[in-house]
């Protein structure tokens, strides 16, 4: 069993995927983007309802103790991201076997996009860059 899959035991599969949703997010995500990510994908608890803000900020906390997440502050704010860069690429794998990847891709281009950032020369316009050209990786949509 990989140090990955050790952290990983005994996240349930509704953590899990929220987890491999952060990692093709890639970048630092706030709270704010991260409440309104999941209400876009339609990602509900274990009981049936969608996440609230105060639930989110346990689901980090919880994984922030765990190593799982990283707190972090950028010039953009504060927020969060999956703790390692092998273990972001680890998750993404992972989702990418499931049937929903192609529908969480495409949300995240479509609402998390670089335009936004297009007037910015700074780390977030980069940041999403590199996030559009890994996706597309993925995606199989390079030459």
């Amino acid at each position: 069993m990989s140090s990955f899959e050790q952290k990983l035991t005994k996240v349930s599969p509704n953590e899990r995927m929220i987890l491999q949703v952060l990692s093709i997010f890639w970048e630092q995500i706030t709270a704010t983007e991260f409440y309104a990510l999941l209400r876009l994908l339609d990602i509900k608890n274990s009981d049936g309802n969608l996440h609230t803000m105060p639930s989110l900020t346990i689901f980090r906390n919880t994984y922030v103790d765990r190593g799982i997440l990283r707190n972090v502050k950028e010039l953009w704010g504060s927020g969060f991201e999956i703790a390692d860069e092998k273990l972001k690429e680890y998750l993404t794998r992972e989702a990418e076997q499931e049937l929903w990847f192609s529908k969480v891709v495409e949300i995240i281009q479509i609402n998390f996009n670089i335009s936004t950032y297009s007037r910015w020369s700074g780390e977030r316009y980069k940041l999403r860059l590199l996030r559009d050209y890994r996706l597309s990786v993925y995606m199989g949509e390079t030459d």
